[in-house]
């Protein structure tokens, strides 16, 4: 909202609740009229370029959110935005000038969503280390900028599971024989350090595997289940290193476990079946 003409030629004035009362919700048959008087708050029935006669036979009416704020296509996403808040002239218009300039503070970044006119807020070091570390896999630019944050926080946040995580990062990045040892040494801390990523769960199991100890990333990945039950690709591992140990049984059920889930899984669905007509290893 914050790119739109409408909150800017208000001067920041326009909110949420310039449009949206949180103790009202119009009816689907009501919306249309309900907030178009809320943009005749503002604009005049001469703001628009198009006549009263085209826009009165449009299939929801006169109605300016259905041109000025387009609803995306969102299927599987529960409480999510459909409208582009954006408030935009007509559909693909492009973003203002603004949008694209260089943040103070934020080397290779930009604010899409900075208020006008006022300070930018810090953004916090941590945040901008994931940043940097999701950009940079697809761009290796930011790679320079992700270590050099890196090296200010493991010393300013050594014992923080998001640091440690990033630590085991760097280290295979190297990807020496001794970095893997020195991995696994951070993603143990950072699990224990209470690190929410599935990722560092699924990774530390990998490593423990690949150094032979196969308990150790069994017991890793029942954690990260415990922590984070929606995640297919743990399910998966554990399975497979069931399977590794001879303990057929339990990779069955942790595969039953994965599909009551995912019910959607065919793959995991046929590894299933093929398990249960082979019946137990003789």
């Amino acid at each position: 909202m914050t790119l739109s003409a409408c909150y800017r030629a208000s001067g920041g004035r326009l909110r949420c609740t310039s449009c949206h009362d949180p103790h009202v919700q119009p009816a689907a048959d009501e919306a249309p009229a309900y907030f178009r008087k809320k943009c005749l708050g503002c604009h005049s029935e001469q703001s628009c370029a198009l006549p009263v006669t085209q826009r009165s036979s449009a299939r929801t009416g006169d109605a300016c959110a259905s041109c000025h704020l387009p609803k995306r296509d969102i299927k599987t996403i529960a409480h999510s935005s459909l409208s582009n808040h954006r408030i935009v002239r007509r559909e693909g218009q492009t973003y203002p000038e603004a949008a694209f300039r260089a943040t103070p503070g934020l080397p290779g970044l930009i604010h899409v969503n900075a208020v006008p006119g006022r300070s930018a807020a810090r953004i916090p070091r941590l945040t901008l280390l994931q940043v940097y570390g999701e950009l940079m896999d697809a761009r290796p630019a930011y790679r320079e900028r992700y270590l050099e944050l890196l090296d200010e926080l493991s010393r300013s946040a050594p014992a923080h599971w998001l640091i440690l995580s990033a630590l085991a990062r760097r280290e295979l990045i190297r990807g020496t024989e001794a970095g893997g040892a020195r991995a696994i040494e951070y993603l143990s801390r950072a699990v224990d350090a209470g690190s929410t990523s599935p990722a560092d769960f699924k990774e530390l199991a990998d490593l423990l595997a690949r150094a032979e100890k196969l308990p150790e990333a069994i017991k890793v990945l029942e954690r990260g289940i415990a922590l984070a039950p929606h995640t297919p690709v743990l399910y998966k591992a554990l399975a497979l290193h069931y399977i590794k140990l001879g303990k057929h049984s339990e990779a069955l059920a942790t595969m039953k476990r994965e599909l009551e889930l995912f019910p959607e899984d065919s793959f995991m669905r046929n590894l299933v079946r093929q398990a249960e007509e082979a019946g137990p290893p003789r």
